[in-house]
């Protein structure tokens, strides 16, 4: 019976029958097993170490996320924006308030001021549309804010 370590998966086996075992594969009672994480472990020859932190920091290391592109911000900016306003409208008229004064639940006053607010932000989301369609960087793009009627 002997302690076996995979080369490739760095899979940790103890006490198992060594004729299971391929040295080529394997490598059989090795004499030191770094404690660390598994990904950071270096098999050389019939030995394993633990990486240094150079190695490490190559293993570790995440790309930052690629900026995007002009195109991709203001799609972005502009379902954002989208999302704003529909909150926005929801929050002072939920929807089934909207149903019943589409169904003439409510008095024509009320259904009038719904009509208007919600005709408002609209608008408001439409000036945002028009500010980012003209935008020539990014950074204008962000600058855009709407500014929805409360």
């Amino acid at each position: 019976m002997a302690n076996v370590i995979n080369r490739i998966t760095k899979q940790y086996l103890k006490s198992v029958n060594t004729p299971d075992y391929p040295e080529l594969d394997w490598i059989i009672n090795p004499v030191f097993i770094p404690k660390c994480d598994i990904k950071y472990m270096v098999v050389e020859g019939d030995t394993v170490r633990e990486m240094t932190i150079g190695e490490k920091a190559v293993i570790d290391y995440v790309a930052p996320p690629p900026e995007p592109t002009l195109g991709e911000a203001k799609v972005t900016k502009q379902n954002t924006i989208k999302q704003e306003c529909t909150r926005h409208i929801l929050k002072a008229y939920p929807d089934n308030i909207q149903r019943s004064a589409a169904l003439g639940i409510y008095s024509i006053e009320v259904i009038t001021e719904m009509t208007n607010f919600i005709v408002e932000c609209i608008a408001e989301e439409n000036r945002c549309y028009d500010a980012i369609e003209i935008a020539v960087t990014i950074e204008d793009v962000n600058l855009v804010t709407p500014s929805f009627p409360q």
